[in-house]
């Protein structure tokens, strides 16, 4: 039953409040305090009455005795003068002092309490009354004329009387002395036991302070070391401690929990932030790669515009010899109209040429579906690096969503740390860190926005040259195409001036005309031939400008691979 009653007061003592504990005890200790003040005045109270009560009784028993001695003198005196001179006045002043002296022996028997004293004091009463009964008697022999018997009972029995009551007033103050003496051993036991009372209620009121301190202490000062030592572990980067347990119901084990939920949102933050770190590190390696396949496809590109650019160079060096070719036609159409003697040689000869530049012809149009073909192998390249392109706006914003992921991480780490005081200091630093890192992650992701955004402008441009210059190519074929009929025409008018050499004149005129337009066709086609080797040329110079923004690309992925390899480096330092 009292072990039940021990452990009921032990779980009421620890779901208390802290300041109800502290309160509760100072009250207690207040309580005792005010305890034994109080026995104290109420023991030092009555000893100080009782003494003071006992002193002003024997001050006034000894006043009475002394007044007892002194007008038993005198009525001892007054009798004696009486006699030698009885008058009426001294008569009244013999029977007034008796009746004084009768009135200060009951006030002084109302006084004493000690029997010893009542039996003094009723000696002294009636001595005092056998003393006024001699006055009355000596009175009457007076009034009687008889002074010789009034002499002769005064003397015989004024002096016993004095005595008698004289020595009662002497055993009265000697009796008064014992009692005060004793009043005072009395009174010195009293105070020295009431002393030792106080002492010890004192020292019962010390320990159980003492005693309620040292609980308190203890409750308190316990569960404040465990959570110190846990703080300073994780100050240290170290989010293995254990919970701190609590058994009291009060506000430490309230600020446990809460540290115990600090210490859960920490783990929780860095193991978020980790996972985020190795999320960065993984976008960063996939962007590195892209940026490597981007790269090589821009070489390819390069190369292939450069032999799209020797081709089409070909190709002008090509027309160029054909607007030759038809111009010497032109001469020799203009000299068979003005030299018809020669018609067969001029005839042998323009035919001759006309085979020639039907071969050219060929030989432009075999130049200009290489061109085509070239053309459309550059407009497949710059869709695939679009398509890359797509792919590393893709990563970068997945990269930039991760770097706002983790400044929001950094920032509640920062607000958590901030809650913790001074216990967070450190991780607060750590936060700060991270969040530096995500910025610079977030300004590199928008630089490499940046740089895709410009790539997929000159990819677009690209394709937009490359799709202007298959269709020029495509109309330089058909432009081709109809100088390849020309020439056969060319070719067919030939024999039939070889047929018809009386038909020369006429026909000359003809085949002037003829080779003056296919003249202004060779001539259109060198043009478009120039504007394709023109646009190659800027194809190729866009896809240099191109290839150098990659390197810029793989060179920031490679800074934020390194940003990502600092930051778990960072992450490492926290054991969770």
């Amino acid at each position: 039953m009292a072990k039940l009653r021990s452990t009921i007061s032990k779980k009421t003592i620890l779901a208390l409040s802290l300041r109800s504990k502290i309160v509760g005890t100072f009250v207690i200790v207040s309580l005792l305090v005010a305890v034994t003040s109080g026995m104290s005045y109420a023991y030092l109270n009555k000893v100080d009455s009782s003494y003071s009560k006992l002193l002003s009784d024997n001050v006034a028993i000894l006043h009475h005795v002394s007044e007892i001695k002194e007008k038993t003198q005198m009525q001892n005196s007054m009798l004696l003068g009486y006699v030698l001179d009885p008058t009426p006045d001294k008569e009244k002043l013999l029977t007034d002092m008796n009746a004084r002296l009768a009135s200060i022996i009951t006030q002084m028997g109302e006084l004493a309490h000690v029997e010893d004293e009542q039996g003094a004091i009723q000696s002294m009463i009636d001595s005092n009354m056998t003393f006024a009964r001699l006055v009355k008697k000596v009175t009457e022999y007076a009034s009687k004329g008889n002074a010789a018997l009034a002499k002769a009972e005064a003397a015989q029995w004024a002096i016993p009387t004095t005595e008698t009551l004289t020595q009662a007033a002497a055993k009265i103050e000697e009796l008064e002395k014992g009692i005060e003496d004793e009043a005072a051993v009395r009174n010195h036991d009293v105070v020295e036991s009431t002393v030792r009372t106080l002492i010890w209620v004192s020292l019962i009121a010390f320990l159980f302070a003492l005693a309620m301190g040292l609980l308190l202490s203890r409750m308190i000062v316990t569960p404040m070391r465990a959570m110190v030592r846990a703080a300073e572990r994780i100050a240290a980067c170290d989010l293995t401690v254990g919970d701190i347990q609590v058994k009291n119901q009060d506000e430490l084990r309230d600020l446990a929990t809460a540290f115990n939920q600090m210490k859960v949102n920490l783990h929780s933050l860095i193991s978020q932030v980790g996972g985020s770190a190795q999320q960065v590190a993984a976008a960063s390696e996939a962007l590195s790669s892209n940026s490597e396949q981007v790269s090589q496809s821009s070489e390819r590109i390069t190369n292939t515009v450069q032999l799209i650019s020797m081709g089409t160079d070909e190709q002008v060096r090509s027309i160029h010899r054909g607007v030759a070719i038809m111009e010497e036609m032109s001469a020799a159409v203009i000299q068979i109209a003005s030299v018809t003697q020669s018609a067969n040689e001029q005839s042998s000869l323009a035919l001759q040429e006309a085979g020639e530049g039907n071969a050219a012809v060929e030989t432009a149009i075999a130049q200009m579906n290489a061109i085509h073909q070239k053309m459309r192998e550059l407009a497949n390249s710059v869709q695939r690096l679009g398509e890359r392109s797509e792919q590393i706006v893709h990563a970068n914003g997945l990269i930039a969503n991760i770097a706002r992921q983790t400044n929001m991480l950094a920032l509640n780490a920062s607000i958590e740390a901030a809650r913790a005081g001074a216990a967070g200091k450190g991780f607060a630093v750590v936060a700060d860190e991270v969040r530096k890192l995500s910025m610079q992650t977030g300004a590199a992701a928008e630089e490499v926005a940046y740089l895709v955004t410009s790539i997929q402008e000159e990819t677009r441009e690209v394709v937009r040259s490359t799709e202007a210059g298959s269709r020029e190519v495509e109309t330089g074929l058909d432009v081709v195409g109809v100088a390849r009929d020309t020439f056969a025409r060319i070719r067919e008018a030939m024999d039939e001036v070889a047929r018809q050499i009386s038909e020369v004149a006429g026909s000359s005129t003809s085949i002037s005309d003829k080779t003056r337009a296919a003249v202004d066709v060779i001539q259109a086609i060198d043009q478009v031939a120039g504007q394709t080797a023109s646009g190659a040329r800027d194809v190729s110079s866009n896809i240099e400008g191109q290839y150098a923004s990659m390197e810029e690309i793989v060179s920031s992925a490679t800074v934020l691979n390194g940003m990502a390899t600092d930051l778990q480096t960072l992450i490492g330092r926290f054991r969770v």
